[in-house]
C-alpha cells in the first residue's frame, strides 16, 4: 500500500493538482521497473520488477488521481460509457439504465413502471478500450480553449491526460478497482434516509410525476406546489401531505421500527448498539455498523410488514444480494448468479423506489458485483482499516502546537535513538544513571507486570476443574475418533469456561461464543446445530476445556430449542429449551443475530 502526506492549501484548501506529488512516485517506479539486486542466500544477482497493479479509491479520488468526471457528471461512470439524465426538479444526475444489465429476453425488459417508458431495448453499456480512451484524452489535450475541453469532458466523461500514463504497463480499467466499503456505505445510508421519510418532498415527487410514475400520490400535489418559487418562504403546514409514499414509513411505523431495532441481539462481531435507528439515523455512526444492520439481517426485521408488498419484496432482494456480495468466501460457481440477481434486485429497485435514489453510487453496484471475478472479495479489500490508519497519521502530521509528537519528528528522533544505542555511542543508563524518570519508569513496570499477573490468576481462578461422566467419556473418545485422533492421553477432567471462547473454525476465521455468565451486556450466544432439515438452534450454556494430546479442544454445554420453523425470511421457535447436550466445537455454527419477542426467539440470518 502506498501512502503519501500531501500538504493543504490556503485554510485547509485541497491542492488543484496531485501531478506534482505523484510524478515523485511515478519516477522511482518507473526506475524500478526492472533492476538487478544481489541475492544473499543463493549469493548471486537476481532480477527484481515493481509494477503498481491496483488501484482503490473513492470517486473523488478516481477523478482526482485518473482524471474522471466527479459524481455530479452525466458521464460520471469511470466503468462504462453510461449516459446520465440530469432531473432538474432534483437538480442532479439519475442513472436509469438498470434494465440495460439484464438479458435481452428478460420480462423486466417489457415491464411497465421504470423511468424509461415502454420495453428497453438498450444493450448493456460498454467500457472504453485502452486505445479508444488515449485517443480521446488526446483530443482534450488539443481542444484549444477551456469551453470546448469542458464540452469534451461532458461528451466523454474524460478530462485529458494523468502522470501515470508513463507507466508501461498502466492500463486504468484493468487496474482499478470499485470501492465496495464506500459505495455499499452510502448507498445504505440513502436507504436508510428514504425510509424515515427524508425523500418525501415536492422535489422527489415532481421527479416522479415527470416520468408518470406513482400516479396514486400525484393527485395529492397541488397546483400551487408544483414549482418551487426562487424566493425563500415560510413552510406552510396546511401543505403537508398526509399520504406517505410507499416507499418509506410513517411516523407510527417508524416508531414500530424503532422499537424493534431496540431489541435486537447482535453479537461480538457487530459494531452495532441497538437503539432507535430510523428516527435517529446517526446511531448507526459506522460505515461497518451501516452495513451490519443489513447483513445482519437487523433491516428486513424492523420493516417487515410496514412496507406495501411490493416495495416489502423489492426490499428484501437488494438486501439479499448485499449479504452475498459482502461474504468473506464466495465461491466461482455462484458468481454468474449473484451478478444476475443483482442486477434484478437493482433493476426492481428503479422500478419500486424513488429516482432520486439512482445516484451514482446505485449505478456502481453494478460494477462492484462484476468485479468479484478479477479481484476476489471485498473483504480483502475493505478500506475501513486502510483508513483508520491514514486518519491516525493525518492527525499526526497536524498536531502542529507539539511538533515533537508528529510522524516525521517521531521518526527522526527514534531512528536517531536506534543508531546511537545500537553503534554503542550512547548507553541510556551510564549517562543518565538511575534518574527519578527511570526509577518511576522500572516502578510502572512492576506494576504491570503485578497487574498481568494478578489478572491471569483470575483468569485461571473462574476455570473450575470438574470430572467428567462415564457417558461424556464415552461421547468424546467416539468423537475424536472419527476426527482420527489417537488418543493417547486422555484426562477424566475438564476445566468449566463460563464466560467467553473464542473458536477458530476451518476457514481461519475467529468467532468469539458468550457464555451464561459473561460480565459485557450481550446474552448467551445462539447457534445452529448440525441437523437433517437444518432447523436446530440452540443457546451455549458454558464451555469445556479439555487437553488430549497436549492439544486442548473445546466442549459446548448447549440448551436445544424446540425444532424452528421458516417464517418469511428468518426461523422462528418457542423460548423454551429442552434439554441439554455436549457438542464439540467445531459443530457449532456462528453465534447468529436475534430477537427474543412474546415467548418467542427470532433467528434474523443463519
Amino acid at each position: 500500500m502506498l501512502m503519501g502526506i500531501i500538504p493543504s492549501g490556503k485554510n485547509g484548501s485541497e491542492p488543484k493538482s496531485l501531478e506534482p506529488y505523484l510524478s515523485v512516485v511515478v519516477d522511482e517506479l518507473l526506475s524500478l521497473t526492472e533492476f538487478t539486486v544481489l541475492n544473499s542466500y543463493t549469493s548471486a544477482p537476481m532480477t527484481v520488477k515493481v509494477a503498481l497493479l491496483q488501484y482503490l479509491c473513492d470517486i473523488p479520488g478516481y477523478s482526482k488521481l485518473l482524471h474522471l468526471s466527479g459524481h455530479g457528471g452525466l458521464r460520471s461512470c469511470p466503468y462504462c460509457q453510461e449516459h446520465g439524465h440530469y432531473c432538474k426538479h432534483l437538480r442532479k444526475t439519475i442513472h436509469i439504465s438498470n434494465r440495460t444489465f439484464l438479458p435481452s429476453n428478460h420480462p423486466l425488459r417489457n415491464s411497465e413502471g421504470f423511468a424509461v417508458q415502454g420495453p428497453d431495448r438498450n444493450s448493456r453499456p460498454k467500457a472504453y478500450s485502452l486505445h479508444e480512451e488515449t485517443a480521446l484524452r488526446d483530443m482534450y489535450q488539443q481542444k484549444p480553449n477551456k469551453n470546448q475541453k469542458q464540452k469534451q469532458q461532458k461528451r466523454t466523461g474524460l478530462k485529458g491526460n494523468y502522470i501515470l500514463q508513463k507507466l508501461p504497463y498502466h492500463n486504468r480499467l484493468e487496474q482499478m478497482s470499485p470501492d465496495g466499503m464506500h459505495t455499499l456505505a452510502d448507498f445504505i445510508s440513502h436507504l436508510m434516509e428514504m425510509l424515515s421519510g427524508k425523500y418525501n418532498g415536492e422535489k422527489v415527487l415532481s421527479c416522479e410525476k415527470d416520468f408518470n410514475r406513482f400516479p396514486d400520490i400525484h393527485s395529492e400535489i397541488s397546483d400551487d406546489e408544483k414549482e418551487q418559487p426562487k424566493k425563500k418562504r415560510k413552510l406552510d403546514p396546511n401543505s403537508k401531505h398526509d399520504v406517505t409514499p410507499p416507499w418509506s414509513l410513517s411516523k407510527e411505523q417508524i416508531k414500530i421500527a424503532d422499537e424493534r431495532a431496540q431489541h435486537v441481539l447482535y453479537t461480538n462481531a457487530e459494531d452495532i448498539s441497538p437503539g432507535p435507528h430510523f428516527s435517529k439515523l446517526w446511531t448507526l455512526r459506522t460505515m461497518n455498523s451501516k452495513i451490519q444492520f443489513v447483513t445482519s439481517g437487523a433491516l428486513e426485521w424492523c420493516i417487515q410488514g410496514l412496507l406495501p408488498p411490493t416495495q416489502e419484496k423489492t426490499l428484501k432482494c437488494v438486501c439479499d444480494v448485499l449479504k452475498r456480495m459482502v461474504s468473506p468466501v464466495i465461491h466461482m460457481s455462484t458468481l454468474d448468479e449473484l451478478q444476475k440477481d443483482t442486477h434484478e434486485a437493482f433493476a426492481l429497485l428503479e422500478r419500486d423506489f424513488p429516482l432520486t435514489m439512482q445516484n451514482l453510487t446505485t449505478h456502481l453496484i453494478h460494477h462492484v458485483v462484476e468485479d468479484l471475478a478479477r479481484f476476489g472479495p471485498m473483504y480483502g479489500r475493505w478500506l475501513f482499516p486502510y483508513e483508520r490508519a491514514n486518519g491516525w497519521i493525518t492527525r499526526q502530521c497536524l498536531r502542529k502546537g507539539m511538533e515533537e509528537s508528529t510522524v516525521m519528528e517521531t521518526y527522526a528522533i527514534y531512528d536517531w535513538c536506534v543508531h546511537m544505542i545500537l553503534s554503542g555511542k550512547f548507553n541510556p543508563v551510564d549517562a543518565l544513571g538511575k534518574t527519578s524518570l527511570m526509577k518511576t519508569s522500572e516502578r510502572l513496570m512492576e506494576k504491570l507486570d503485578e497487574d498481568s499477573s494478578a489478572v491471569t490468576g483470575r483468569k485461571q481462578h473462574r476455570k473450575k476443574n470438574v470430572l467428567l461422566t462415564d457417558s461424556m467419556k464415552i461421547h468424546m473418545r467416539s468423537f475424536y475418533m472419527e476426527l482420527g485422533i489417537g488418543v493417547i492421553q486422555f484426562p477424566d477432567t475438564v476445566a468449566e469456561i463460563h464466560s467467553s471462547v473464542e473458536v477458530t473454525d476451518s476457514s481461519d476465521r475467529n468467532y468469539k461464543f458468550v457464555c451464561d455468565k459473561y460480565r459485557g451486556n450481550k446474552p448467551p450466544s445462539i447457534v445452529k446445530l448440525p441437523c437433517v432439515n437444518n432447523n436446530q438452534f440452540a443457546q451455549v450454556c458454558f464451555f469445556l476445556e479439555h487437553s488430549v494430546n497436549s492439544s486442548i479442544h473445546h466442549w459446548a454445554i448447549v440448551e436445544l430449542f424446540p425444532l424452528a420453523e421458516k417464517c418469511n425470511s428468518f426461523f422462528c421457535m418457542e423460548d423454551k429449551p429442552l434439554q441439554r447436550k455436549l457438542f464439540h466445537s467445531s459443530l457449532l455454527g456462528k453465534p447468529l443475530v436475534n430477537v427474543k419477542n412474546q415467548g418467542k426467539v427470532w433467528i434474523l440470518r443463519d
